[in-house]
């Protein structure tokens, strides 16, 4: 996408005043590329930024934006469970962290 629109800024750069840098980030997903980045100061003295990501569930030919972080996100995180052991015939009586554990995954795949 960005070469795509490099070389559209570059048939029309006798149109447009100031100064465009064209940025492509290493290992932008998840391996901290935006970091050294910022350290190396390559994203220093900007005005403006706009960062383009591949969405398969939007229409060809079409952009979807809103003002400030979107799609910002590569965590990882760690859940520490912790249940009561028990017995099946006294289930009332245990904290099931099993259940809790399977069904967490499935609700944040299905909300996000």
């Amino acid at each position: 996408m960005l070469l795509g629109a490099a070389r559209l800024i570059q048939n029309r750069r006798d149109k447009l005043k100031g100064t465009i840098k064209l940025v492509f980030q290493p290992a932008e997903e998840g391996y901290a590329g935006a970091s050294y980045m910022l350290e190396e100061g390559a994203l220093d003295g900007f005005q403006a930024m706009f960062g383009l990501h591949v969405w398969p569930f939007m229409p060809v030919g079409t952009i979807s934006s809103k003002p400030g972080p979107i799609m910002a996100g590569s965590s990882r995180f760690t859940v520490i469970m912790q249940g009561k052991g028990g017995h099946a015939a006294t289930p009332h009586n245990t904290r099931d962290c099993f259940y809790g554990s399977s069904c967490t995954p499935a609700t944040c795949f299905s909300r996000n």
